[in-house]
Order: structure tokens, then sequence, then C-alpha cells
């Protein structure tokens, strides 16, 4: 079958002998193949992957405990990331939670989007009411400070649409534990926020 496509050249002659110079590139129609590269090339630049500085604000949803306020400031280095994340209770005893993370992030691309897997490990400090555990009862005592590790893992999402701008949702599990609680040998203690789903928006600068 023939090709309607044609090719721009450039002939030159040496010695009176014509060589070929320059052949360009493929035209269809009205476009070139290479102001489809550049196009293609221009638009891929618009779909933001990395970023320096990642601020995120959202919601967290805290299973057996009130609602919290999530802030998060990331930055990204290859596929590695390294976050500061603050919980603020909404309701309820007084609650806050600040965490520091390390993960790893891999982008895939697809039509003009950017999903971005991650999965983070990190430590963190919290202050809230101790739950103590009886037979028969439960005892909620004044707040005091615990610590703990953490694993999270999540999906964010960009578009070339709106460069920068970043949405993500994630499950995390904490394992905390109160800090010098007046708590004896047979004494259980609940940890009442150990399931956070978090849903955030945020911008990349």
């Amino acid at each position: 079958m023939g090709d309607d496509r044609t090719v721009s050249t450039t002939w030159v002659t040496e010695y009176g002998i014509w060589r070929l110079d320059k052949a360009g590139d493929l035209v269809t129609g009205d476009k070139t193949l290479a102001e489809t590269k550049k196009k293609q090339k221009d638009a891929d630049k618009k779909l933001r992957d990395s970023y320096d500085l990642l601020v995120m604000a959202g919601y967290s949803y805290i299973v057996d405990s009130p609602a919290a306020i999530w802030l998060q400031g990331k930055s990204k280095t290859g596929y590695f990331t390294y976050a500061l994340d603050g919980f603020i209770g909404l309701v309820g005893g007084p609650f806050v939670q600040i965490d520091g993370t390390i993960g790893l992030e891999f982008p895939v691309k697809r039509a003009g989007l950017a999903l971005l897997p991650f999965a983070d490990i990190g430590v963190g400090m919290r202050f809230a009411p101790i739950i103590e555990e009886g037979t028969w009862h439960q005892t909620e005592h004044v707040s005091s400070p615990g610590a703990g590790i953490l694993a999270r893992v999540g999906l964010a999402l960009t578009s070339r649409a709106a460069p920068g701008l970043f949405g993500a949702v994630s499950y995390q599990f904490n394992a905390f534990s109160p800090l010098g609680a007046a708590l004896g040998s047979s004494t259980r203690f609940k940890d009442p926020a150990k399931h956070f789903i978090n849903i955030g928006i945020g911008y990349a600068l």
C-alpha cells in the first residue's frame, strides 16, 4: 500500500555530485512530526509529578475517636519522600498528633493524569486522653503525652489541567503508648486512635 506522507529534504552539490544534506520531519496534513512532539513535550512539562515542597490540608476520619484536621508538609527527592504531619482534633477532648515519616512514591502517567501510589513509615508524638481498661470498666484520664510508630499507604493524584494541584487519600495505622503514665503492670491501655483515613488537597511549590 502507498504512503501519502511526504518528507522535506535539502540537497547540495559537491564537485558536481548531488548528495542529501538534510531530511526533514514527516509531514501529515498541516502538522509536522516535530510540531507534534513539541506539543507533547510542552504538555508533559505541565504534568508535575515531582516537587520540592507539597503543602496539604484535609480531613482525617479516626476510628473510635473524634475526627481531626490533617496538615502536611512533604518533600520529594527521586522516589523518596519526607513528610511532617499534624492532626488536630475537631471535637471532644484535646487531641494533637505530630508525625515524621519517610516513604516511597512512584508516579504512573496516563492520559494527562499522574497517579502516585505511596507508602510511608515513621514515628510520632500524641497528646490525648489516656483510656485505662479495667476488668469491668474503662477509666479516661487527663491528657498525657504518648509516642509510637506508624505506617501509611495511599494514593495521590495530579493533572496537567491543574499543574501543581494534588489530591490524596490514605490509610494510616498507629501503634502508640503513653509516656510516664501511672499504669501498673496489670493495667491495659486502649489506644483510641489506631486507624486514620486521611483525605486532603494541596499545592506543590
